[in-house]
């Protein structure tokens, strides 16, 4: 007996299985009434940039410059600068010695704490010539005091000036003045004026010696008719003090 031969089933057909097309068409943009517009503001000048400023870099640009290429130069040349500076202070010593007297150079030592460089000034009672004269012997400025001896008679010239400076300025004697007050003033018959000045100094201790407190006294004849000018100038006594 024939069985029946199996029937053939139509192929189903497969899914497509490719993307969809693209469009031929672009996609719509959207309405140039919905776009928001950016409008840019210019910026703010920084502080550094106004014309102030930038003139003021202008002119201490080449400052810093300067101070750069100076302070490279002193770094490579450390030996040569640091040479330059010793002559600079051994020719500034030898020049206020053979001008003032003192060692210190530029002045330095013109700052000193001493109570008699500011009691000095602020003398009312003496004339500008009698407190310049005790200014410069203090500071042992001889010719401070040959230009204000000029002035006075010849007659009334002390001759030991240069003795007074040895014995009685800071820089040559080695003493402090501590303190310089007026103790008298009158007015004599011929219409000159006497004026009794106290300086009260220290000497300096020796290592045989120690400090000690000097009292010294001067005497002043000043002319009020011409400006309180120096008629003579005299030394009355130097003594030790009590305490």
């Amino acid at each position: 007996m024939l069985s029946p031969s199996p029937t053939r089933q139509s192929p189903t057909p497969a899914s497509s299985s490719m993307p969809p097309l693209p469009s031929a068409y672009p996609p719509e943009e959207p309405e140039a009434a919905s776009k928001k517009v950016v409008i840019s503001t210019p910026s703010k000048k920084r502080p550094g940039e106004t014309p102030l400023a930038l003139a003021i870099k202008a002119i201490l640009r080449p400052v810093f410059k300067g101070l750069y290429y100076l302070i490279r130069a002193i770094r490579a040349h450390k030996w040569l600068v640091l040479a330059i500076i010793v002559l600079l202070l051994v020719a500034g010593s030898l020049t206020s010695f053979f001008t003032t007297g003192s060692w210190v150079p530029f002045g330095l030592g013109s700052s000193n704490s001493s109570a008699a460089q500011q009691a000095l000034p602020g003398k009312p009672q003496l004339s500008p010539d009698v407190n310049n004269w005790l200014v410069a012997l203090r500071t042992a400025d001889i010719n401070e005091l040959v230009a204000i001896e000029q002035a006075m008679p010849t007659s009334a010239k002390p001759n030991n000036t240069a003795l007074y400076v040895l014995q009685y300025s800071e820089p040559r004697a080695g003493v402090t003045w501590n303190n310089v007050k007026v103790t008298n003033i009158s007015v004599a018959p011929d219409g000159t004026q006497d004026t009794y000045v106290e300086v009260d100094m220290t000497t300096a201790a020796t290592s045989t010696q120690a400090a000690t407190k000097v009292i010294v006294l001067w005497h002043f004849t000043t002319i009020p008719q011409l400006d309180n000018r120096i008629l003579a100038i005299d030394f009355v006594s130097s003594r030790q003090s009590l305490v």
